[in-house]
């Protein structure tokens, strides 16, 4: 799954490159969303070779039997991060979304590239440097192995100012921002429903008296499917981040 994500994302920044990286503030989403994912998708493969390395492969190198500790700062924790910015950048789409239904002719006067440049930008920035100061304050160190003779162990050593930063951010991204994220997105996810079933009303009766029976249920059935989409692509990232 991990190349299956490098290589489709790869496909979608080409595709938005081509089409024009700010040539509305929807593209502009979604190349931040493929780029984190796509990032994330290239931090995640370390963990996985150095696991599997060490368990089948036997090697008195130092550094080949201490790979999943070495890496583990190194892949996994920038892994965690963009999965953060991914998660952000999907609220971000979700109630640009909503916007765009609830909203349509007024979406060009609120939502603008400039803007969305700028916040893809600060959720960037912002979820970075929030945990930098966990990376900084960790740190390799080496240890004799007890399991091997005039052998060393790599362990990553926490200092106490690391320990409060790992409180602070389990309590502040994973219960605060993460339940805020969630809410957000059932919200704009209900309205963008509520929304489109009101559409679909309307589009209903204007087809009763302007329109024949088989263009009425098509319309029906084109706006039905939108809100089943809408709402099963929604409900999955629901899930995910639960």
């Amino acid at each position: 799954f991990t190349l299956l994500g490098i290589v489709t994302n790869i496909i979608n920044i080409r595709v938005f490159y081509h089409q024009g990286v700010t040539s509305d503030s929807t593209t502009v989403a979604f190349v931040a969303l493929s780029v984190s994912d796509l990032l994330g998708c290239i931090f995640m493969i370390p963990q996985p070779l150095c696991f599997y390395f060490e368990a089948h492969l036997k090697s008195d190198d130092i550094f080949f039997r201490n790979c999943y500790t070495l890496t583990l700062m190194p892949s996994t924790y920038p892994h965690l991060i963009l999965h953060k910015i991914t998660c952000f950048v999907t609220v971000y789409m979700s109630v640009e979304r909503a916007i765009c239904v609830i909203f349509p002719f007024k979406v060009r006067r609120i939502i603008k590239v400039k803007s969305t440049i700028f916040i893809m930008i600060t959720i960037y920035v912002l979820i970075i440097v929030s945990y930098a100061p966990y990376a900084a304050n960790v740190s390799i160190s080496w240890m004799a192995d007890p399991a091997r003779n005039e052998s060393l162990k790599a362990v990553n050593v926490i200092t106490p100012l690391g320990i409060i930063f790992t409180t602070t951010n389990s309590l502040f991204h994973s219960l605060i921002l993460t339940t805020s994220a969630m809410i957000v997105v059932f919200v704009t996810t209900v309205a963008m429903v509520t929304r489109l079933k009101a559409s679909m009303k309307w589009r209903e009766m204007a087809s009763t008296t302007t329109g024949s029976s088989g263009q009425k249920y098509t319309r029906v059935a084109r706006n039905v499917e939108s809100v089943k989409i809408v709402t099963a692509i929604t409900s999955v990232y629901l899930v995910c981040l639960l």
